[in-house]
């Protein structure tokens, strides 16, 4: 026969095990209501929403959404060309060589065998020469050609991905698109001020060993794909950066080194073995999530 306190702690127990069911159905509920959510902004054209979602846990998830979310977030049909698109632009040799040396990143939404190689690196061409035919004072450099690769790849049109190359090209890496790269160069001392502030150990070390930030220029100009081999990392990067300030990306970088501290301040303390490694950072990461969280 159970005794009132057996009841009790029955009783007890039995609450906390429906209470604990109970949240767990709420958060895979909230898990599930994401993507629902974000739909609903942009049918509702709610941008503020769609931002904070874009910003937040997992981004934007899938590309089927990003395909609706994306051309809303970087304000497509707001540009007017001022190129005549019939004239080649200077750097098109340059845009053709890059063209020729570029790879597919690893996802399981699309081939990557030589012959789908070949045809994306053909649209690709054909999305930067847009660009760069629009907006002939603009100059390309190594690289842009990456971001124009996200682009394409998630929305498989090639006018689509021109329209979000050019937003991009004008609002958030125009000043690598100079004459010259020394504004990129005198952004990236902003790198060593954050890690002054966030990591001082780190910012002592690199000092005392005179190593520039030109380590981490791939990443502000690519937007870290030309480092990262997971297309579902790459579009949660654009996810956050595309709703961000332009130089939100120096932020994340610095992110990027802080996460790897312990492994930074144990590397020898050598010129080339410590660039080496910090090159190789964003390859490393596996939660970028936590990254962004972090920025």
């Amino acid at each position: 026969m159970k005794t009132p306190q057996t009841r009790l702690r029955h009783r007890k127990k039995n609450l906390r095990i429906a209470s604990s069911a109970g949240q767990s159905s709420d958060d895979a509920g909230r898990r599930l209501t994401k993507a629902k959510r974000i739909s609903l902004a942009i049918s509702s054209l709610d941008l503020a929403t769609l931002k904070d979602l874009a910003r937040t846990g997992n981004g934007l998830q899938t590309l089927r959404l990003r395909r609706r979310a994306w051309p809303l977030l970087l304000n497509f049909r707001a540009l007017t060309d001022t190129g005549d698109k019939q004239t080649a632009h200077p750097d098109e040799g340059q845009v053709d060589l890059d063209l020729r040396r570029t790879s597919l990143p690893e996802s399981a939404e699309f081939r990557r065998d030589p012959k789908t190689t070949k045809r994306r690196q053909y649209q690709l061409g054909v999305v930067v020469r847009n660009v760069l035919r629009s907006y002939p004072w603009l100059s390309y450099y190594q690289g842009y050609h990456e971001l124009a690769l996200t682009y394409l790849l998630v929305f498989g049109s090639e006018q689509a991905a021109a329209e979000a190359s050019k937003m991009t090209a004008l609002f958030f890496v125009r000043d690598a698109m100079g004459s010259n790269l020394d504004h990129v160069l005198q952004q990236l001392q902003l790198l060593y001020v954050l890690l002054q502030q966030t990591c001082p150990e780190i910012h002592k070390v690199l000092t005392e060993l005179d190593v520039p930030p030109f380590f981490a220029i791939s990443w502000v100009l690519t937007w870290f794909t030309h480092d990262v081999a997971s297309f579902d990392s790459i579009c949660r990067i654009f996810d956050f950066l595309i709703v961000s300030p332009a130089m939100q990306v120096v932020y994340m970088a610095a992110a990027v080194i802080a996460r790897r501290q312990d492994s930074i301040l144990a590397c020898e303390r050598d010129f080339a073995l410590l660039h080496t490694m910090l090159t190789k950072l964003p390859a490393e990461v596996k939660d970028w999530d936590a990254i962004i969280a972090d920025s």
